[in-house]
Parts: structure tokens; C-alpha cells; sequence
């Protein structure tokens, strides 16, 4: 499985990139963006992940921004610190 980070703090990349290699060392992380900038152009460049974990905040603004600017048919799973953001989440139809 192929999976992108969007996250603009560098431990807590590396923190998930850990879970995710404890889970399934088969994982392999194809990159990392740490704003929306980065995210719309890793996906509108590269988009070959079978999921993204994307946190809310960024340097450049919210994460739900990206869908403003591409059209995402991978799956998102956010991380956040912030249960504010559940419920626009399950809006834009991920977990």
C-alpha cells in the first residue's frame, strides 16, 4: 500500500509514518506535503497513493482547501488533535 502524508509538523510525519510501518511494514510512504500548496501539487503531479492521512491545519491553510482546488478519488484519513473538524470530515465523505 502506497500512502501520502499531509502533515506540516515533522514529528508528527514521522510519528504516523511509525504507526503506519508498525501496522504493516509493507507500507511505503511515496511523500509528504506540509501545505495545501505542496498537497494540490504532489497530487495534480504525482496522485499515484492508495491513501492519504491528512491533518487539518496546515502552514497554508485547512486540508479541506485541497478539495477546493483537485478532485480526490483516494481515500483520506484525517489526524487531527481537533474534533471540531469531525463533522466537515464526513462531509467531504472521508474519515
Amino acid at each position: 500500500m502506497k500512502v501520502h502524508i499531509i502533515e506540516d509538523e515533522i514529528p508528527a510525519a514521522q510519528k504516523v509514518e511509525r504507526f503506519l510501518k508498525r501496522y504493516d511494514e509493507g507500507i511505503e510512504v511515496v511523500g509528504r506535503a506540509m501545505s495545501v500548496k505542496e498537497a494540490v501539487n504532489w497530487i495534480e503531479t504525482n496522485g499515484d497513493a492508495d491513501l492519504l492521512m491528512m491533518d487539518i491545519q496546515l502552514t497554508d491553510g485547512l486540508s479541506f482547501d485541497i478539495f477546493k482546488e483537485v478532485e480526490l478519488d483516494i481515500p483520506v484519513i484525517f489526524t487531527t488533535a481537533y474534533n471540531d473538524y469531525a463533522i466537515d470530515a464526513f462531509k467531504a465523505n472521508h474519515l
